[in-house]
């Protein structure tokens, strides 16, 4: 720059060489730079969201199966209760507070937390002495019109908008009541299983 300015010879032509070379060596920066931003930026994002969609796969995968596991042990629980509380029907009329006595131990016995005695218009006979009704929602009119339907069978009340996951079964001996035992699925599992199946 100097040398053109003192007008000396083949200032100008330096100071060309100089913008030329510099020109040549940044296009291929440049270039290589642009590919690979958009080649590493597809590359990548379809490698990350490949595995992080297989993740939430098997998350809710496993969500699911402990859901059903929970559903089997609440099925066997509630089958066993029943057998028990039909090998004494008349405790429930004669002693209404020795049977919430031998209620309160059988849920205790299977690690029941929600354990009512309804009739089929929902309203409670009868409930365990741990059981608070406020905890738990009431079973809902289908299913307890599918158990007096299935006197021998366990009906499953999936969670809803809560964590609860229920059972109800009829009474063989009880006019009209109906068993409904129900307990609480993890609260993270259940809003996962609600936020995954929504998506």
């Amino acid at each position: 720059v100097l040398a053109n300015r003192r007008g000396r010879a083949a200032g100008r032509l330096h100071i060309r060489i100089v913008a030329l070379f510099s020109l040549v060596s940044a296009a291929p920066a440049v270039l290589l730079a642009v590919t690979a931003s958009f080649s590493l930026d597809r590359g990548l994002d379809n490698w990350f969201s490949t595995r992080t969609r297989a993740i939430v796969d098997n998350s809710l995968s496993i969500a699911r199966a402990y859901a059903e596991q929970q559903a089997i042990l609440l099925r066997t629980d509630v089958g066993s209760l029943k057998t028990d509380l039909e090998r004494g029907p008349s405790l429930l009329a004669d002693d209404p507070q020795r049977f919430k006595i031998y209620l309160s131990s059988l849920a205790r016995e299977r690690g029941l937390p929600g354990v009512f005695l309804v009739d089929s218009e929902r309203t409670l006979v009868a409930q365990a002495e741990d059981s608070r009704q406020s905890d738990f929602p009431p079973p809902v009119q289908q299913a307890i019109d599918q158990a007096k339907n299935n006197p021998k069978e366990v009906v499953l009340i999936t969670p809803g908008p809560s964590n609860i996951i229920g059972g109800v079964t009829a009474l063989r001996g009880y006019p009209d009541v109906l068993l409904y035992a129900a307990r609480p699925l993890d609260a993270k599992v259940a809003s996962y299983l609600a936020m995954t199946n929504d998506t």
